[in-house]
């Protein structure tokens, strides 16, 4: 009788092991810079469907993507001038990522006033296409820089996260004041 209590205990025990289920693991948390570049994507895609619901002939549309876009110009110039003087701040490993971001980031910023300056007021389409762009790469490139001085030293660290999160801050910034201004231009018309 005895072996037989034993014989179960373990069966039961080994029963148990096969069908227990494994631990979930504990859910890696989110950086700062991933969740801010959440909430700019986020918003990106608020502004997108505001403008797609308001095209093509909206002249007030037009204007505010036209303002928007040189702000938006205006603020990934700082970056990049920013990015020049990091650049020069941190040779060696860092060098070379902030300055192909910096490559890309000058890229969108040059897209984004060629398509402003040319007549004053373009189609609203190719106009929010490049505004989009401009955005979204803006995004990427500060997921970039923040992933590139994962490795680094705790100061370039510090000051190129600093940077990415005051990109993202500034996408975000402008993406509420587009939406805001194309709902308040939607709601006139």
């Amino acid at each position: 009788m005895y072996k037989f209590a034993v014989v179960a205990v373990v069966a039961l025990v080994a029963l148990q092991g096969v069908l227990a289920k494994p631990k979930a693991k504990p859910a890696v948390e989110k950086s700062q810079i991933d969740e801010l570049a959440v909430n700019a994507r986020q918003i990106i895609h608020n502004v997108s469907a505001v403008i797609e619901g308001n095209l093509p002939d909206s002249k007030q549309v037009s204007d505010t993507l036209t303002q928007t876009s040189q702000q938006l110009a205006a603020k990934v110039k700082d970056v990049v001038d920013n990015l020049n003087k990091q650049a020069q701040e941190h040779k060696g490993d860092v060098e070379k990522a902030v300055t192909q971001i910096k490559a890309n980031l000058a890229t969108a910023a040059a897209k984004l006033e060629e398509a402003i300056g040319q007549e004053g007021v373009k189609k609203a389409k190719e106009l929010k296409a490049n505004l989009d762009e401009g955005l979204n790469k803006a995004v990427a490139e500060a997921e970039r820089l923040a992933k590139a001085a994962e490795p680094e030293a705790t100061k370039v660290k510090s000051d190129l996260t600093d940077l990415a999160k005051k990109l993202l801050d500034e996408v975000a910034d402008l993406g509420k004041q587009l939406k805001s201004e194309l709902d308040k231009n939607v709601a006139k018309a």
